[in-house]
């Protein structure tokens, strides 16, 4: 992923959804985003007017909305990053408070 680069006003995020996990019976299933859609992502790359006008830096996690920017995705074999505008995150951590 360090060949991707953002532009403008986009995150580039790291969505990790939860483990697999296989039921007694070998079913082997993922667990799903809440019901409300919000998921904590890690920022991977910021565009340059996310990065002059928000105080977010890469390897902070940010709080978003699963969709809020459908369609909006870089994918490379087995890795794939979510792009989202940055007024369409909620709230930010910064890695020391990650936990």
């Amino acid at each position: 992923m360090s060949k991707f680069k953002a532009y403008g006003d986009w995150v580039a995020v790291k969505t990790t959804f939860k483990e697999e996990h296989v039921t007694e019976a070998g079913i082997v299933y993922k667990d799903d985003l809440p019901d409300n859609m919000m998921t904590w992502s890690e920022v991977v790359s910021l565009g340059e007017d996310a990065q002059r006008y928000y105080d977010i830096k890469v390897g902070d996690h940010v709080l978003w909305k699963y969709g809020s920017d459908p369609g909006s995705y870089y994918k490379d074999g087995d890795d794939s990053l979510d792009l989202v505008r940055v007024h369409n995150l909620l709230a930010v951590k910064t890695p020391h408070e990650v936990g």
